[in-house]
């Protein structure tokens, strides 16, 4: 017969449950020191995570000032270009301006030349015109002056020829006052010619009247 297993003792037994509650025991330790450094890993991470989100909430806010800087900046960067363009523009009038008054400035010079040398044209007619005038004037007295000795002396001729005195004339002159004749259309031009043309006809008058008498 094959002989019996040997019988563990039971001292044996409570010894190796002692050890496995020892094993048990540091397993839970370490298992409690892992969760401890992992929960404070996992706070760490919450607190880098929660500093993270602070920082990209930041550098978001920077960012979109950043951005509507930049817009801003691009909006006055065309609004100086328009500017700058509206200046150029209002320069190029300002010279076009400046040239046209220039050009104005050297025609009214021209104006002023022409309008001062006609005002010396003018005055120098006005004083030929007076002088014209006064010549005229003076040769006309003399023609006047001429003309009545003319007459005068045609007159006394004329009445030497008819052998009647010499103021006889003026007794013709107002014995025919209704006579409308040449002489008076002439004496509305010419006086002196219409006097001389009237003694004429009334002598003439004068010299039938004789004639008729003679016959008669």
């Amino acid at each position: 017969m094959d002989a019996a297993p040997p019988i563990v003792g039971w001292d044996v037994v409570k010894e190796a449950l002692a050890l496995l509650r020892e094993d048990n025991q540091r397993f839970e330790q370490f298992c409690e020191e892992q969760l401890d450094e992992l929960e404070a890993q996992r706070e760490e991470l919450a607190e880098q995570k929660q500093a993270a989100d602070q920082e990209r909430a930041a550098s978001e806010g920077e960012l979109a000032q950043a951005r509507s800087q930049l817009a801003r900046l691009a909006s006055v960067a065309v609004e100086l270009a328009d500017a700058r363009s509206e200046l150029v523009r209002l320069k190029g009038d300002l010279l076009e301006q400046r040239e046209v008054a220039a050009e104005a400035g050297r025609r009214a010079t021209g104006l002023e030349k022409q309008v001062a040398q006609m005002r010396r044209e003018i005055s120098a007619l006005e004083t030929d015109l007076a002088d014209s005038r006064d010549r005229a004037d003076t040769e006309k007295r003399r023609m006047s002056e001429q003309r009545a000795e003319w007459v005068g002396d045609l007159l006394r001729s004329a009445l030497d020829l008819q052998g009647q005195p010499k103021d006889a004339d003026l007794k013709i002159v107002h014995d025919e006052p209704d006579v409308a004749s040449e002489a008076e259309v002439v004496s509305r031009v010419d006086p002196v010619l219409g006097a001389v043309m009237q003694q004429f006809e009334a002598l003439q008058k004068g010299r039938s009247k004789q004639g008729r008498q003679g016959v008669a």
